[in-house]
């Protein structure tokens, strides 16, 4: 199950990537135990399974480029000058769900049928992505989190910390969705 609460208490970069890789190598157990049809299959008004993990893909993936680059490149941006923390973030996000925002660029291409080869790969690519996101988020100083911002396409110009902090909601709201449509007795994810 993913907790909210482990969430809400992260603090450090260094707890946020660890609880990057934690989540991601959830979602990919729980995720490979799904049927290959029912990982390819979209729910009446909702993404697939596939569909989902793509989504996060092409979501982390600009977040873990920047964070690859020497860290003046986001000195135009402007330095941050205040730190919302993971709950203020998360629910400054889901305002904008909330009054219609969606997810534009980073809305995954449908997938008609998949085989369990094709399952297999998109969890690896999930995985891969999310470990050398961890991986370069290591890479920054506490202050450089704090100091710098980069675009979120929903929320605007927010420090490169409060980008975790979304990334880091964003895996289990997605993730959480996809499992609950599959067993909605179960409680997964982040509740939305």
């Amino acid at each position: 199950m993913i907790s909210e609460s482990i969430n809400e208490n992260l603090k450090t970069g260094a707890e946020i990537a660890d609880r990057i890789e934690a989540l991601s190598e959830y979602i990919c157990q729980e995720f490979q135990n799904i049927p290959t049809e029912e990982f390819f299959t979209s729910p009446e008004g909702a993404w697939s399974p596939a569909l989902n993990l793509k989504h996060l893909i092409k979501a982390a993936l600009p977040i873990s480029i920047t964070l690859s680059l020497p860290v003046v490149s986001l000195l135009p941006m402007g330095k941050s000058g205040s730190e919302r923390n993971y709950a203020q973030v998360r629910d400054l996000y889901l305002s904008f769900l909330k009054n219609g925002a969606q997810a534009g660029v980073f809305t995954p291409m449908k997938i008609s049928s998949g085989t369990e080869a094709a399952k297999t790969a998109l969890i690896e690519k999930f995985k891969n992505t999310h470990t050398k996101f961890a991986s370069r988020i290591r890479s920054w100083s506490e202050r450089d989190l704090l100091r710098y911002r980069m675009p979120h396409p929903i929320i605007g110009m927010i420090s490169v910390k409060e980008m975790l902090y979304f990334a880091t909601y964003h895996l289990g709201h997605h993730s959480g969705n996809a499992l609950r449509r599959r067993s909605p007795g179960l409680k997964h994810g982040n509740g939305n």
